[in-house]
């Protein structure tokens, strides 16, 4: 076989192994159906994703939960291990449950544990290319990371948060509109209703007004049913 043939026989290897590999995380049961995780990213079992949130190749995510809407950058890393630093050695072979590179021989509980939870990043986030988010923190909905931040505590809603360790420079909104929006939790709200809002994405007051509007509506045909099945109560009472 020439060069040639050798290299595009590996590439087509490499190609398969990674179309599968990312087929294998897309279907682990704490990634929602309709979330996109791109080839050479990794995703923990226990890692959580929510709806249509995507994450870009080569990010990982090692622990954490992730809500819907969010954009995950290439080569971010979220929720990775701390490492004791007052014990013998901070390599995880003595307290891994498998060992890693030094496999146990016994079922005995560990002699160390994460002392922080995992991260918790919210609905509608943005985390830039090669950001990270360590044990402990919490991105809250509609917040953006800049790329190559490390992000080690709170970052508040619709903050911009850039820098080692991430500080929030700037919000994207007014602390009304700031408000309105997560009021409306408009990422739970279903797929047809949100395809129905797209054409106002770009523009956050309309997007808004079409909402409350929408919920007014809704509240004005409670009470009028309210209404109603209260007359007919009167009249079987009659």
């Amino acid at each position: 076989m020439s060069g040639g043939m050798k290299r595009r026989a590996a590439l087509a290897l490499s190609r398969f192994l990674q179309y599968w590999s990312a087929r294998a995380v897309q279907e682990q049961p704490l990634i929602h159906e309709t979330a996109l995780i791109l080839q050479s990213a990794r995703v923990s079992p226990e890692a959580s994703v929510g709806r249509y949130s995507y994450v870009r190749g080569g990010a990982l995510i090692d622990a954490g939960r992730i809500g819907a809407f969010c954009s995950i950058g290439p080569h971010v890393l979220i929720g990775g291990d701390d490492h004791p630093l007052d014990a013998v050695s901070t390599h995880p072979f003595w307290y891994a449950r498998d060992g890693l590179t030094l496999p146990r021989q016994d079922s005995a509980a560990a002699g160390w544990r994460q002392p922080k939870e995992a991260p918790v990043i919210g609905n509608d986030v943005w985390i830039g290319a090669g950001a990270q988010v360590l044990r402990g923190a919490v991105v809250e909905d509609g917040a953006v990371i800049g790329a190559g931040a490390i992000v080690t505590g709170r970052v508040a809603a619709y903050g911009i948060a850039v820098g080692m360790p991430a500080k929030v420079v700037r919000y994207r909104f007014d602390a009304e509109t700031r408000e309105r929006l997560l009021q409306s939790r408009w990422w739970e709200k279903e797929a047809e209703e949100i395809a129905r809002l797209r054409p106002l994405f770009a523009d956050p007051q309309a997007f808004l007004a079409a909402l409350e509007k929408d919920a007014r509506n809704e509240d004005a045909d409670a009470a009028e049913g309210t209404g109603l099945e209260t007359a007919a109560k009167k009249g079987e009472a009659v």
